[in-house]
């Protein structure tokens, strides 16, 4: 069952954002400002107000700054120490347009490529530092990551601290995560909160006459991105074109991301029968505001929206496809180089929040069916008051025209076709007055109550979607499958040990070996099951505060109804004692 039951001004540029423009021909990009400077200052702010890891301020004091600044040959030496190739060296140098000194917060930025270029990535560039901000690669030297391993408390491999259950052990390759400390707040979350993002159809379609498409113009406001360091929500101004495949890309890649957040839903690409209407301006109508539902919903939350990819998607002011193809990202899910805190350990209760987890799914499979019927009758009620507003001008209209071929049919003799002529005047009047108020009441319906309907819809759906992405993925499976392997593996070693041939030595340890790492698997997948868990309790939190969407439906479309029934109350009063006036037949 488908849910959704619908079937350049200069001054509004993205540099209000990211700074000057490039050339006037040249695509934005929002990180082209980044890499101006030869001395490379800007660079050295780029990582500002950003938490990095241990290695990157423990390298830095090792290379011996004097004056806040060390020599650029101590930052070959690290990199040599973190064994990166010399090529890999030359990309970092270069990438940091290094100076002859450098200081701290370049040094940052060149560890963060250090650790981009240990996992394997080729194209080092500013794009994925920028980018990466809140998961920052770790860097593996030699000497020092161990180091800071056995300084990082119950985390390291000889701790004997154990969890409540027993049932999290920490990575054991620790030195590549910190511990983390949810900084969520859900009081910042308000769903009723007014939509600063508009959208619309943009009046000319582009392509091949086979192969046109609808472009969609997003302008509006958002909130200052929040790990910029800014005290306060500023709301820069943005326009820009986008198609509905960009908003199916910007979908796609939170999904990647943030696979156990409250991800909005889109409207359909075609309606339920398979049919594509471009051309249906009601279909376009009905898109377009599921698209501005989708885009507000983001901004609203409070974790997706200081997500780059949001403020790529709003900001970048050329074709999306185009940048897409020339910009390299790297999107991994937001637990990659986190710890669960032991806190939140120490405070879950397993079967009570299963048992709630279970509630609200099943309340949520039970109410979409139910919504997505409130939302038609919703539609029907709008239509219907649209079709009594065109009737009423009909019958206003055909009321002047009966009006006008009264002196035909009837003399005037008695003196009272006048009277009758001008008491038609006066219904037609009111009549087109009744007209206009049951339009407007269809209006009101259509974009107050049924609209509230459907983003109360779409966001029980979103949660939906939420529990069965953790079905698919929480990895729990995986575990299991890895403990049945260590366990044919341990019993595998134990025959192991009872021989004395030449190759049971290498076999041994090769499977020692094994063991090993599907343990740390297991302590991985343990480490991203918990935190999990907290991400969707944090969510929970966020689908509790959507009941107060039923609140505003509720009580704005009484008003509206209490409004145009007193209308049309008054509308009918004020005919009624006009025409009381007109002649009757003389007794």
């Amino acid at each position: 069952m488908s849910i959704f039951s619908d079937d350049t001004d200069p001054a509004l540029h993205a540099s209000t954002l990211f700074g000057p423009m490039d050339a006037p021909n040249k695509p934005h990009d929002p990180w082209s400002a980044l890499a101006t400077s030869s001395e490379g200052t800007s660079v050295s702010r780029m990582l500002t107000n950003t938490i990095v890891p241990e290695i990157y301020s423990k390298s830095f004091e090792l290379a011996g700054p004097i004056d806040g600044v060390v020599d650029a040959s101590e930052l070959v030496k690290v990199l040599e120490a973190a064994k990166l190739s010399t090529a890999q060296i030359d990309n970092v140098v270069a990438t940091i347009h290094s100076p002859a000194t450098i200081d701290r917060g370049t040094w940052n930025v060149a560890m963060a490529l250090a650790g981009f270029a240990q996992r394997g990535t080729k194209d080092l560039n500013l794009h994925m530092v920028d980018f990466s901000k809140n998961s920052l690669p770790n860097v593996k030297i030699p000497g020092l990551s161990e180091t800071i391993v056995e300084s990082s408390g119950p985390w390291n491999d000889n701790s004997t601290t154990n969890t409540p259950d027993d049932s999290l052990q920490p990575p054991l390759d620790n030195d590549t995560n910190e511990i983390w400390q949810s900084s969520f707040d859900p009081s910042l979350y308000s769903p009723v909160s007014k939509n600063t993002i508009s959208i619309s159809v943009a009046p000319k379609r582009e392509g091949t006459f086979l192969f046109r498409h609808v472009n969609y113009i997003v302008e509006g406001t958002l909130p200052t991105l929040r790990d910029s360091g800014a005290t306060s929500f500023q709301k820069p101004r943005f326009k820009v074109i986008r198609r509905y495949s960009d908003f199916v890309w910007l979908l796609e890649s939170l999904q990647k991301k943030y696979p156990f957040r409250l991800l909005p839903i889109l409207p359909p690409k075609r309606l339920a029968d398979g049919r594509y209407l471009s051309s249906d301006q009601l279909f376009l109508e009905r898109r377009k505001r599921g698209l501005t539902r989708f885009i507000n919903l983001l901004v609203k939350h409070p974790i997706l929206a200081s997500e780059k990819l949001v403020s790529i998607f709003l900001t970048v002011d050329t074709e999306l496809t185009s940048w897409r193809s020339g910009t390299s990202l790297e999107l991994e899910e937001e637990f990659t180089h986190k710890t669960i805190s032991q806190q939140f350990i120490k405070n879950w209760n397993e079967e009570k929040e299963m048992s709630r987890w279970r509630s609200i799914r099943l309340g949520a499979e039970t109410s979409l069916e139910t919504l997505t019927q409130l939302c038609m009758l919703a539609d029907r009620i709008s239509k219907r008051n649209l079709a009594l507003s065109m009737d009423y001008k009909k019958v206003s209209n055909a009321v002047t025209a009966f009006k006008s071929s009264l002196p035909l049919i009837y003399s005037n003799s008695s003196g009272d076709l006048t009277g009758i002529t001008s008491g038609l005047d006066t219904v037609s009047k009111f009549l087109s007055n009744s007209s206009t108020f049951a339009q407007d009441e269809s209006q009101a319906t259509d974009v107050g109550f049924l609209e509230d309907l459907k983003l109360l819809r779409d966001m029980i759906g979103s949660t939906l979607e939420l529990f069965q992405r953790f079905d698919r993925h929480n990895g729990d499976i995986k575990i299991q499958q890895l403990e049945n392997r260590i366990e044919t593996s341990e019993q595998k070693l134990k025959t192991l040990k009872t021989r004395t041939d030449v190759k049971s030595g290498s076999e041994l340890d090769k499977v020692t070996k094994t063991i090993k790492a599907d343990k740390r698997a297991i302590n991985f997948h343990r480490n991203r099951s918990w935190l999990i868990r907290e991400a969707i309790t944090e969510e929970i939190s966020l689908h509790e505060r959507t009941q107060y969407i039923i609140t505003r439906l509720v009580k704005d479309w009484s008003v509206d109804n209490l409004k145009y029934s007193e209308l049309h109350a008054e509308n009918w009063a004020a005919m009624n004692n006009q025409v009381a006036n007109m002649p009757n037949i003389p007794e």
